[in-house]
């Protein structure tokens, strides 16, 4: 967990002060916005974004899941990462998120 809690924290510092043209490292596409871009757009990670989806809506269920793809982009970044690193005690809220997520964005740093 420790790990993922890393990774969600390196990926929130990047989504705010990521304000640059890069290549992102899995399809070597032009991006503005590296976070959006792998989490909403990079069609190589596909299988991962799916975990991403499929853990959303198992902890969301379909009303909030469709409640979040109705989002632009950047909104869905941002209520993501909220998802992914919210707090419950000593733990996070949704592990599955977090965990999903934090595997999907590690692609960045690889």
């Amino acid at each position: 967990m420790k790990y993922t809690c890393q990774t969600i924290l390196k990926v929130i510092g990047k989504l705010v002060s990521n304000q640059y043209v890069s290549h992102c490292k899995v399809c070597d596409k032009r991006t503005f916005n590296s976070v959006e871009h792998v989490i909403c757009f990079c069609t190589n990670n596909d299988a991962q974004g799916n975990r991403v989806r499929d853990a959303v809506y198992d902890v969301k269920g379909h009303d909030g899941f469709m409640s979040i793809m109705y989002l632009n982009s950047a909104q869905q970044c941002e209520l993501l990462l909220q998802l992914a690193s919210e707090p419950e005690g000593d733990a996070l809220r949704y592990p599955c998120i977090a965990h999903a997520v934090a595997s999907l964005c590690s692609s960045m740093w690889d």
